[in-house]
């Protein structure tokens, strides 16, 4: 993993979410949520930012205050901060995005509700190359529209999706 994960404790709980703790990577992506009792505090997170950026292998940052806001799309975006870094990590460009939030702020616990527990690990090799292969699409704009990771794998596993028309099928039939 990055150096950048030890930094984080001293913000609060680290956890490594998404697509590469289950092992479902397509491209170099890493998700991190770090929960903090009360509401992040985005000077402290952008004191960290400008110090981490320095850093030779940092070639991008990103970072969103959404504890005062929401975007106008539909996903349930957390009330915390989003940064998101582009490292370079022996020639490989990685983005590595870290929500800093209180726990019962994450939308990802709504994700974990609506799925089997520990779905990721009974997945089939099929499933699993549907879901990668269906997130690539995705992410080059080649669906009928944009779906995010956690629905792809819902329309996977829950709904036995097995190509782009049940994709759509799908996505159609339960409003996402």
């Amino acid at each position: 993993m990055t150096k950048i994960e030890s930094q984080l404790p001293k913000f609060g709980e680290v956890e490594m979410v998404g697509s590469y703790s289950y092992d479902l990577i397509g491209k170099a992506d890493v998700d991190l949520r770090v929960y903090a009792k009360n509401k992040p505090d985005v000077g402290v997170i952008a004191d960290f930012v400008a110090e981490y950026i320095k850093k030779d292998h940092v070639i991008k940052t990103s970072l969103v205050n959404y504890t005062k806001f929401s975007p106008l799309y539909s996903w349930p975006i957390a009330g915390g901060v989003w940064l998101g870094f582009k490292i370079n990590i022996d020639g490989e460009l990685v983005n590595i995005d870290i929500w800093f939030m209180r726990r019962e702020d994450d939308p990802q616990d709504e994700f974990a509700t609506k799925m089997p527990k520990d779905w990721y690990k009974n997945l089939t090799k099929q499933q699993r190359e549907t879901i990668i292969y269906l997130k690539a699409l995705s992410r080059a704009g080649e669906l009928e529209r944009e779906h995010m990771s956690t629905e792809i794998c819902r329309a996977v596993v829950l709904g036995k999706v097995a190509s782009v028309k049940d994709l759509n099928i799908w996505a159609e039939t339960n409003n996402i």
